[in-house]
């Protein structure tokens, strides 16, 4: 898996705008779970892996 960056063809794009650079890397597996446990503030890896506990791992 490559990182998603500004300029380069990305997955579903072949523009590599920076909006669609940054959808790919949202849409990557665990981003918008791990976005979501930091809503509420800094937190370490443990606290991240605690608070995704009652899913699957990694969160």
């Amino acid at each position: 898996m490559t990182l998603p960056l500004p300029g380069r063809q990305v997955r579903g794009s072949a523009t590599g705008k920076p909006s669609m650079a940054l959808l790919d890397l949202l849409g990557r597996t665990w981003a918008l779970g791990i976005i979501w446990h930091l809503r509420t503030g800094p937190a370490t890896f443990r606290a991240l892996q605690q608070r995704c506990e009652k899913f699957s791992l990694p969160c």
